[in-house]
């Protein structure tokens, strides 16, 4: 949240001479413009403190070229900027700094139109700043060149041209002029929509703005823009996730250069002629559109709800320092339970301790290609599949003191030494005692169990074996692509329906939301609280009764946004996180209640619904 208030603050340092009003307008575009604001509602921050470096950067240079650091100083402020930019993109973070830098400083030389004797003494000028400068670089960025040598190595600096992360295409370059309006950067504009139009015009615009810049000698701003555009060009060999994220850390200077044009414009009003009227008036709709594409994805950025990470602060006070298997989805999980000893299954991001994934409860194609072991701890493989204490390899269960999983009917019953010890809205908190039995389960990926057919000689040699099988009645799925009406609107509903027998059937429901939800069903009614999650645990919402069999109509609807969002307009649309689908309603699924469950004989279990099975 401080970054785009520093990255005002840095852009009205960029901005020396202009009236204390107009930096403050142009500081706040800058600030909030649009794949800045994006980036802020999906709770990114590298590329975005990337870029507050990137103009404290330019402002930098504004004030070495005055020299009002002093000249043996001058460049230190640069050092301490390109230091920083290390720990926030390791040492590919340092090339935006040092390349607007080295492209200023050529500059610079050039303009001047230095002879060769001119350029022998500037360069001697220049060795005692650049020597010091390097000198407080090396220094700061000492304790991080452990984990620079590891990143060299890492998958993440070696992203191909299939990886897209959490985008649904490459990223349009007009997107950097900050003319976007739409709720979601990931979705394209029509170049032939009024805004498409004005984005291609902010080109040109940006370019003689850069030319004038030039001809003023202000050249920090128009270096910084080339290094920017540059190193985009260069991602963009590289995967379409690295070029989006050059792309944005890029994208203020744009809205800086096109601000800072229009008040050189405005201080020159009463002798401005046609043409420069003209142009100061296309400069500020260009902003004013821009204004206008930050106000749309800001209004219905979601929020991070309260309502889980205060149910998981409760159950810290109970499990202490004690170790922890986390079996949900939550990203956050290693902050809301900070002092914690947590571990889970594997996740695609923040995890800490990281205990191995069945591969019979993991991703059925695991991103590694097939293998043989038993179990993964590839990032990947547990992406959009919920977790229970099947999911992991039972001697691993033996570790831990505690276990927390979300409530949910679509769940096993726990292993008979794991005891339920406290129960909140949405998650159950689970104690150890003893040793647990060492059961396996079939190829069950995301689901709590699977039928034993005995159709194939692998499944015919478990049948064979000496043991027993936990079974349930077959559970009745809906999937994610049944469901009709508006989904993830805010005020309105979506429908599916089931074919239930009679008797009692635990609703369960993959779901994300920025509001509160309700789900109603044959007399069942009951509120959810707003998630933003991965898509993956199957939430608990209630029993339904049913006296005969009948087809069942689900019916989720979202409830309204708050008011100040309503009078701004805002739509309240809720997207899955990726890289789940876009689509936030998932699986509904009704399950027979945990008394249902019976212990038989392995040798009986063919033709069985089976949750998990044991050798003797």
């Amino acid at each position: 949240m401080a970054v785009p208030a520093l990255l005002a603050l840095a852009a009205a340092a960029a901005i020396p001479g202009a009236s204390r009003v107009g930096r403050s307008i142009v500081a706040v575009a800058v600030g909030l413009c649009y794949l800045q604001a994006a980036f802020l509602v999906q709770a990114s921050f590298k590329e975005t403190t990337e870029s507050l470096i990137l103009v404290a950067s330019v402002a930098a240079l504004y004030q070495a070229g005055r020299g009002q650091n002093g000249r043996r100083l001058r460049l230190l402020p640069l050092a301490v900027l390109g230091a920083g930019s290390v720990y926030v993109n390791s040492y590919l973070g340092v090339l935006w700094p040092a390349g607007t830098l080295l492209v200023w400083s050529v500059a610079m030389m050039a303009i001047d139109r230095m002879s060769g004797r001119e350029l022998r003494m500037q360069l001697r000028a220049l060795s005692m700043p650049v020597a010091l400068g390097g000198l407080v670089f090396l220094i700061l960025t000492l304790p991080e060149l452990a984990r620079m040598i590891t990143f060299s190595h890492s998958a993440y600096n070696h992203e191909g041209a299939t990886v897209f992360g959490n985008l649904l295409h490459r990223l349009s370059p007009l997107e950097s002029l900050g003319i976007w309006p739409r709720l979601d950067f990931r979705f394209g504009l029509p170049l032939g929509s009024a805004a498409g139009i004005l984005a291609i015009v902010a080109v040109p615009v940006l370019i003689v703005a850069t030319f004038r810049s030039v001809a003023r000698r202000e050249l920090a701003l128009p270096c910084a823009l080339v290094t920017a555009w540059l190193l985009f060009a260069v991602t963009t060999g590289r995967s379409p996730y690295t070029a989006a994220k050059a792309l944005v850390i890029g994208a203020p200077l744009a809205t800086l250069m096109l601000g800072r044009e229009l008040l050189v414009l405005w201080q020159a009003s009463p002798r401005m002629k046609s043409p420069a009227v003209l142009f100061a008036g296309l400069i500020s709709v260009l902003l004013a559109a821009g204004a206008y594409s930050s106000l749309e994805v800001l209004r219905d950025g979601p929020v991070g709800p309260a309502s889980h990470p205060d149910q998981l602060a409760s159950l810290k006070r109970t499990i202490g320092r004690d170790s922890t298997l986390f079996l949900g989805a939550d990203d956050y999980v290693q902050w809301e339970l900070r002092g914690a000893d947590v571990a889970t299954p594997p996740q695609p991001l923040y995890t800490r301790a990281v205990v191995p994934l069945r591969r019979t409860k993991a991703q059925p194609d695991p991103p590694d290609g097939p293998s043989t072991s038993a179990a993964t701890r590839d990032r990947l493989a547990g992406v959009g599949v919920p977790f229970d204490f099947d999911s992991v390899p039972t001697v691993w269960l033996d570790r831990f003191t505690y276990a927390i999983r979300p409530r949910s009917g679509y769940l096993n019953p726990a292993p008979s030494n794991w005891k339920l010890v406290r129960t909140t809205t949405s998650y159950e908190l689970w104690k150890r005692s003893g040793r647990t039995d060492r059961y396996l389960t079939l190829d069950e990926a995301a689901n709590p169990g699977a039928p034993l057919s005995c159709a194939t000689p692998a499944e015919r040699a478990i049948a064979d074996k000496r043991g027993v099988a936990m079974t349930e009645p077959p559970p009745v799925v809906g999937v994610r692509s049944a469901w009709r009406g508006a989904v993830g609107y805010a005020g309105r509903s979506a429908q599916q329906t089931l074919d239930l027998g009679a008797g009692s059937w635990a609703i369960s429901l993959q779901y994300d939301s920025v509001v509160p939800i309700s789900l109603t069903a044959a007399g069942l009614r009951a509120v959810l609280p707003p998630t933003l999650e991965p898509l993956a645990p199957d939430w608990y919402v209630g029993t339904l009764d049913l006296v005969r069999a009948a087809r069942v109509q689900i019916t989720v609807t979202y409830h309204s946004p708050p008011l100040a969002a309503r009078v701004l307009g805002a739509l309240g649309l809720t997207r899955a996180p990726a890289p789940t689908g876009l689509s936030p309603l998932g699986r509904v699924t009704a399950s027979r209640p945990s008394w249902a469950h019976r212990l038989i004989p392995l040798s009986q279990a063919c033709g069985r619904y089976v949750d998990w099975y044991l050798v003797a």
